[in-house]
């Protein structure tokens, strides 16, 4: 049931799946094995082909794991007798449904010391906590497969409309005609419409959404719309222009920074978003200087497509500093800020030396130094280095047969400070920096020093 699973769940989550599903499939498999895969991760794939021609439409979670004799390993005679033990039986489906969300209840049944007993023998192949996952969690892995060839998109504008886009997994083509849906967290249906020729379809309201479901040729796939599970967009410049009644404004010149004296070019675009804006409706330009003082106004009454064109600027002996440009219509104002400057701000120059090729524990040593991009001194002037990590991969021209790379390992990328004070009088200053990671790193690593 994906609209009960969906409502505690993401896609790729597993709480209370007691509640939303039931084993429907199970089969033992087999794999090749040699002497030459011995003390290799060895990749394998798995054939549920047989899983999805009997239920082509939904999510799965497909459990993998193993028993004693599914594995290469001879327990010797110097070895502890656990022959008085059961192993587990040779199914998943044996445990206990309503214990899946916790490892603490499923060994409920013995007691303390028995429970402490199979903890020491986890690792143990001979010992059947080694086939359990309360004991041994890498015995039983999970993984949510959603069976679809169908991708959707769902972006929300600001006056509350929502932009749906469908499209083909396998050939990135868009999706005519597949029925879009949408539904409450309790899985009441809202709205349902057809895609276009393009793949998309536009909802007017959304507010009360929680499930967007498309269904195309007897498959369907699933979006969850709920806070905290959009696309992160902090990186980019998403602020924009709000459509405040019916209209967007936006200002921009030709550069960034004039010189007094200069003329500035800037252009105006009116966005007439419901049509209801007489064509050149007529705008008051304002040009305000860094004091508060309105150097410049006049009304703007021809555009072309929206496109009003100001010619404005200063004068030789004006003021420098931060200059404002203003349009008004109505009681609706737009402003852009204008940097009039004498000179260019200047620049740093900044160089980090390290002698080695690589960076280990012993070569460590660096020298940073600092100047004006003029030439001057940066004497005391104030420095920090940091650093963040990544894997680069561990390759060996002469062993290209192997694998030196942990996989089971990983560095976290967070950033570090290596060193942080003052440069000395000649601009420059050396220093010693700690560069070790954690312990369980993968192999080589990248590191980015700022």
């Amino acid at each position: 049931n994906m609209t009960q699973f969906l409502q505690v769940n993401e896609l790729d989550g597993s709480k209370e799946l007691y509640r939303v599903g039931e084993p429907v499939w199970e089969k033992n498999v087999s794999f090749e094995w040699n002497d030459s895969m011995k003390d290799k991760e060895i990749p394998q794939g798995i054939d549920i082909s047989e899983l999805v021609k009997k239920y082509p439409d939904g999510m799965f979670q497909i459990k993998v794991t193993f028993r004693k004799e599914n594995i290469c390993y001879k327990c010797n005679n110097s070895h502890n007798d656990f022959s008085n033990l059961a192993m587990p039986e040779n199914s998943i489906g044996t445990e206990k449904r309503n214990e899946e969300s916790s490892y603490w209840d499923w060994s409920y049944d013995m007691d303390w010391k028995e429970r402490q007993l199979y903890r020491n023998y986890k690792n143990d192949p001979c010992h059947p906590a080694f086939y359990k996952p309360e004991f041994n969690s890498n015995c039983l892995v999970t993984k949510r497969v959603l069976v679809t060839d169908i991708g959707i998109m769902a972006k929300k504008s600001v006056d509350g409309k929502l932009y749906v886009t469908v499209a083909d997994i396998k050939t990135a083509s868009p999706i005519q005609n597949a029925t879009v849906t949408m539904y409450t967290f309790v899985g009441s249906k809202i709205k349902e419409g057809k895609t276009d020729s393009n793949g998309c379809l536009i909802f007017d309201d959304c507010s009360n959404t929680t499930f967007v479901t498309v269904k195309n040729n007897k498959q369907t796939s699933y979006l969850k719309l709920s806070n905290g599970t959009e696309m992160n967009v902090s990186h980019f410049e998403t602020g924009g222009a709000i459509n405040e009644n019916g209209m967007k404004g936006f200002i921009y010149g030709e550069r960034s920074v004039w010189r007094p004296g200069d003329d500035i070019f800037l252009t105006f675009i009116l966005q007439n978003v419901d049509g209801k804006i007489p064509d050149d409706i007529p705008v008051t330009f304002e040009l305000e200087d860094p004091l508060g003082r309105i150097k410049e106004k006049r009304i703007l009454d021809k555009s072309v497509n929206g496109f009003y064109s100001i010619v404005t600027g200063t004068e030789s002996n004006d003021v420098t500093g931060y200059y404002t440009a203003k349009i008004k219509i109505g009681g609706k104002t737009w402003m852009h800020g204008l940097r009039v400057e004498t000179v260019v701000p200047n620049r740093l120059s900044v160089k980090l030396e390290n002698e080695g090729k690589y960076l280990t524990r012993e070569n460590n040593r660096f020298i940073l130094k600092g100047a004006w991009l003029h030439g001057a001194a940066a004497a005391g002037y104030q420095a920090d280095v940091s650093v963040s990590f990544s894997d680069k991969g561990t390759k060996f021209n002469n062993f290209s047969e192997y694998v030196f790379s942990n996989p089971n390992r990983y560095v976290e990328s967070s950033k570090e400070t290596l060193w942080e004070g003052n440069l000395g009088s000649n601009s420059e200053v050396e220093f010693n920096a700690d560069i070790s990671t954690s312990n369980s790193i993968p192999g080589k690593l990248n590191a980015r020093i700022t």
